[in-house]
């Protein structure tokens, strides 16, 4: 009996005949060594607090206000801190993506970063005026990158 297939984009599980990942679409065929997107062998375990960033192997992430700490309101700047665990990248491009209480976008922008070594921590500015309505949820997921 033929092993589900688990699509290296997003990893999300799908039937065995599946050529099109369910959840995002990707081609089930097409091979990933693309610079985020592969584990690294041996990734560093990444501090506590930090989230897995999605569709990225290797790359963590917390958010704060600017100021440290947590956001008070929701609408004030928002720091997103990436962490690193894998293989050094550059050319970072991530999609922050925020909702309210009633699930509405609150906000939805893209960011980068020249680089972010292996074990290093960069932080990334969201400015309150491109937030729209108060956060209450969050999600940070890799748009691209290139190996270093």
């Amino acid at each position: 009996m033929p092993q589900e297939r688990i699509c290296a984009e997003c990893n999300e599980r799908n039937a065995a005949t599946a050529q099109f990942c369910r959840y995002c679409g990707r081609s089930l065929d097409a091979a990933v060594s693309s610079a985020g997107r592969a584990s690294h062998p041996n990734p560093i375990r990444p501090p506590d607090g930090f989230c897995p960033v999605e569709c990225a192997a290797d790359l963590h992430y917390r958010m704060e206000s600017v100021s440290g700490g947590p956001t008070l309101i929701g609408t004030e700047s928002m720091r997103v801190v990436l962490w690193n665990a894998g293989y050094a990248l550059r050319d970072v491009v991530i999609r922050v993506i925020g909702r309210d209480e009633a699930w509405q976008l609150a906000v939805d922008v893209e960011k980068s970063v020249t680089t972010v070594a292996r074990g290093q921590e960069v932080r990334i500015e969201v400015p309150s005026y491109d937030i729209e309505l108060p956060v209450k949820s969050h999600r940070v997921s890799l748009v691209s990158a290139e190996f270093v």
